[in-house]
């Protein structure tokens, strides 16, 4: 039996509807994307996979000091951006990850006043970063604050 493929991220729509679940998926990698990406950051994993900072009631144990990527998730940069260098942070011109719980629950998230704030300030540690000099866009939003 042949198995079945993931539905890749999508870009965000108006139509485009997110509720978090709090399920605790988010916080969970594959060892081949933990080696490739996470690792080089700082990030660890129990044996399951897990963040270790993901809590045993689904919840962030460094929620206030977690990576931008975090903080971002479900939402993603569109990736021809990032390979660009290029941090568009207007909802519309982001992606979203179709097999998040929560994907198609909810408020519509263009517009919707709670994401226009996550986007502001997660430009405003964007910047913060780049004016202390730090050019490694994947290091801004992967790396763990003042490590």
């Amino acid at each position: 039996m042949e198995e079945q493929k993931k539905p890749e991220p999508q870009p965000v729509t108006y139509s485009t509807r997110f509720s978090c679940t709090l399920c605790g998926k988010c916080c969970f990698v594959s060892q081949k994307t933990f080696k490739e990406v996470f690792e080089k950051f700082g990030w660890k994993t129990k044996e399951d996979g897990s963040c270790v900072n993901l809590t045993k009631d689904n919840k962030c144990s460094i929620y206030d000091e977690r990576p931008l990527i975090c903080r971002l998730y479900p939402f993603q940069i569109n990736p021809k951006d990032l390979v660009k260098g290029d941090v568009d942070l207007h909802a519309d011109r982001l992606w979203i990850d179709p097999n998040a719980t929560g994907f198609g629950q909810g408020e519509f998230v263009v517009g919707t006043p709670e994401v226009d704030k996550m986007l502001i300030d997660i430009g405003k540690r964007v910047e913060a970063a780049m004016a202390k000099g730090e050019k490694d866009i994947l290091k801004i939003f992967y790396g763990f604050p003042d490590r």
